[in-house]
C-alpha cells in the first residue's frame, strides 16, 4: 500500500471517529457538558457534514481504484452500511470501547473492500491525501474529547473559579424575562437577575423560592448557612462561571459539598463581603439526583 493510500484511509478513519464521537454526545445527552444548548443544532450539522465527508471520500477512493467504471450499487450500499454501523451500535445503547470497536470494524471492513476492489487493476489516485502532519493535527480534537472528563463541573471547579451572587447578563439581554417568570419557576439565575436588576429588591422579600443546585460551603458564610449553586454557560464549559444563593437551614452542616438538593423557602436579604445578596430561609431541603442538564443558560 502506498503512503498516499495509507494516509487517505487514516484520514477517513479520524473523520469518521469524530462524527461518531459527536453523535454519541448528542444521543447520550452529554453534549450539554461541553456547550450551550443553542449550539446543539450546529453540532448536529457538523456531525452530518463529517459523516458525508467520510461516505463521499470512500466512494471517491473506490472510483480512483477503478477508473472509467461505475461503482456497483451493491458496493454503494455496503459503504453506507459501514459508515452508519457505529451509529447503529450507539443507538442500541452501546458506548465506550464497544462503540470504538464498531468504528474500527467499519473502517477495517472498508479497508478489506478497497483491497478486493483493486485486485487485477492498477490504482489511480486523483485527489491529494492529507500529510502526516495534517493527520496529527486532525487527531488533536478527537483525543481532547476522548480524554476530557464527562462529569459536570462541581464544587472543586467552583473553588478555583469563584462564585458570584451578581451574575452579569450577556450583551443584548435584560432581566425582563426573569421578572416575568412565576416565582415558583425561577431558577437560581432568575432570582439573582431579579435581585440585581430590580430597582427595589426588598419588594421580593418573603416571596416563595423553589430552586435546585448543588451544595457549596462558602468560608465567608456563618454557621448554619451554605450556598446552593449552579454553573452558568454562555458559550461553552471553558467560560462557565458559578452562581449561588445563600441558604439558611438548621441542618446546613449535615449537607456535604456537591450534594444536589431542592430547596424551598422564602426570599430574604443578606450581606456578603459588604454587598447585599439574596438568601433563602429554607422551609424544606430535599436531596435529589443531579439533573440531566446541570448547567443554566443566560
Amino acid at each position: 500500500m502506498s503512503n498516499q493510500m495509507r494516509n487517505r484511509l487514516i484520514q477517513f478513519f479520524i473523520v469518521h471517529a469524530l462524527a461518531v464521537f459527536l453523535f454519541d454526545k448528542i444521543v447520550s445527552g452529554k453534549l450539554s457538558y461541553y456547550i450551550n444548548a443553542r449550539f446543539f443544532p450546529l453540532t448536529g450539522f457538523a456531525m452530518l457534514i463529517l459523516w458525508l465527508m467520510v461516505f463521499l471520500g470512500w466512494l471517491r477512493l473506490l472510483k480512483d481504484l477503478n477508473p472509467g467504471s461505475r461503482t456497483p450499487f451493491l458496493i454503494i450500499e455496503l459503504v453506507i452500511f459501514l459508515a452508519i454501523l457505529p451509529l447503529l451500535v450507539n443507538l442500541r445503547g452501546f458506548s465506550g470501547w464497544i462503540l470504538a470497536a464498531a468504528c474500527l470494524a467499519a473502517n477495517f471492513g472498508f479497508y478489506l473492500l478497497t483491497i478486493s476492489m483493486k485486485r487485477g487493476s492498477q490504482p489511480v489516485v486523483n485527489s491529494a491525501s492529507a500529510s502526516s502532519l495534517s493527520l496529527a493535527i486532525l487527531t488533536i480534537p478527537l483525543l481532547i474529547g476522548l480524554l476530557s472528563s464527562e462529569q459536570a463541573l462541581s464544587s472543586e471547579a467552583l473553588s478555583k473559579r469563584g462564585l458570584s451572587t451578581s451574575a452579569a447578563l450577556p450583551g443584548g439581554q435584560s432581566s425582563a424575562q426573569s421578572l416575568e417568570v412565576i416565582e415558583d419557576d425561577r431558577t437560581i439565575l432568575d432570582w439573582i437577575k431579579v435581585f440585581n436588576y430590580s430597582d427595589d429588591p426588598s419588594a421580593y422579600v418573603g416571596q416563595d423560592v423553589n430552586v435546585s443546585g448543588f451544595v457549596y460551603h462558602d468560608a465567608r458564610l456563618p454557621e448554619g448557612q451554605f450556598m446552593v449553586s449552579r454553573f452558568v454557560i454562555t458559550c461553552c464549559v471553558a467560560d462557565a462561571f458559578a452562581i449561588g444563593m445563600t441558604v439558611e437551614a438548621v441542618n446546613a452542616a449535615d449537607l456535604e459539598n456537591n450534594t444536589w438538593i431542592n430547596v424551598q423557602g422564602s426570599l430574604d436579604i443578606t450581606s456578603i463581603d459588604g454587598d447585599s445578596a439574596p438568601m433563602i430561609r429554607a422551609s424544606s431541603i430535599e436531596t435529589i439526583s443531579a439533573p440531566e442538564q446541570p448547567y443554566l443558560y443566560p
